[in-house]
């Protein structure tokens, strides 16, 4: 066998989930062609599967591996026939905060995949959340706005929209030149430079109100400018004490610097401190995530969140506050 060479995760899934389709194999250069491949890297890419172990109890010996039709592969003219699957065989049952990691990690990989990969990765995000798989399932998933900054990026076109910076009285008209994706949890992140404020700033999805796709082509920069770590931090931290459900996990991951939540408490809670820009940000993320997201402390913050929360149901200004 060819020497076995380091695999993408999501060209292997898109690789198994191409055999599945037929149980009488494919030709190796054809299926190379399809996936644009040499074909001693498919060779590559199905010896590492022919290793590649499937850890379930219910399996025994080598039922816990993939298998492939050796003589096929020896033939004059090589074919490739998957002949036991075991990921087939198992049911898996994702635990809350598993299924929350998961997520996380499909949102992470879709990130600059190609169409191919990226409706795989939709599918099966559509299938962990108990959602009809389609061809629609990436429109459904994806925000109009994240769809923007793709297609921006691969035009290498400006943007322009009205982004509502936090502490902000009103949005502003921000005309950008589109660098990098970044997904955090549920968040994604735009690098991009900023022609108002003529400077790299990061720009979060959901702070952006209305965009407009612009044919104006983006400006040169070095990998340094585009290499740009993010920081979701700011001025005036505030740090709260917070109960949080495994349901919410993704939505709060970005504010935890890539820590890990603790272990849930026996009230199926996970307890830990986060740091905010602000108590409104803290406060907006408890109400729109009611009994999963609780403020437990410091006292400040708790007698904050009361009167944020009177204020919001009396019709203050606090409804109309900026987007965190």
């Amino acid at each position: 066998m060819a020497e076995s060479t380091k695999v993408d995760p999501v060209l292997v899934t898109s690789v198994l989930d191409y055999l599945r389709r037929s149980e009488h194999g494919y030709d190796l250069d054809e299926m190379a062609e399809h996936f644009g491949l040499p074909a001693t890297r498919m060779i590559g890419i199905i010896d590492f599967l022919w290793t590649l172990e499937f850890p379930d109890s219910s399996l025994n010996g080598h039922e816990h591996m993939f298998d492939f039709d050796a003589d096929g592969l020896a033939a004059e003219d090589p074919w490739v026939k998957l002949t036991h699957d075991p990921a087939a065989k198992v049911t898996r049952r994702f635990q809350p905060q598993e299924l929350a990691t998961v997520l996380t990690g499909l949102s992470t990989l879709r990130d600059f995949r190609n169409p191919e990969e990226t409706e795989i990765l939709d599918r099966l995000t559509a299938k962990l959340l108990g959602q009809e798989a389609s061809d629609s399932v990436a429109e459904k998933i994806e925000a109009p706005v994240v769809a923007a900054m793709r297609r921006a990026l691969d035009r290498s076109t400006q943007l322009q929209f009205s982004y509502f910076r936090e502490f902000a009285d009103a949005p502003e008209t921000r005309t950008v030149d589109p660098l990098r994706i970044e997904v955090r949890g549920a968040m994604v992140y735009l690098l991009a430079y900023c022609h108002l404020r003529e400077g790299m700033r990061w720009f979060r999805h959901d702070r952006i109100l209305t965009f407009t796709e612009l044919d104006e082509p983006i400006g040169q920069y070095s990998e340094q400018d585009r290499n740009q770590p993010l920081q979701v931090r700011g001025q005036g931290l505030q740090r709260v004490d917070a109960a949080i459900a495994p349901c919410v996990f993704a939505a709060l991951r970005p504010y935890l610097d890539a820590r890990d939540f603790p272990p849930l408490d026996s009230d199926g809670f996970s307890r830990c401190s986060i740091v905010f820009r602000s108590l409104h940000v803290a406060a907006r993320l408890a109400a729109e995530n009611a009994g999963a997201f609780m403020i437990e402390g410091p006292a400040e913050a708790r007698s904050f969140m009361v009167r944020w929360a009177q204020e919001a149901l009396s019709g203050g200004s606090t409804l109309s506050s900026p987007k965190a």
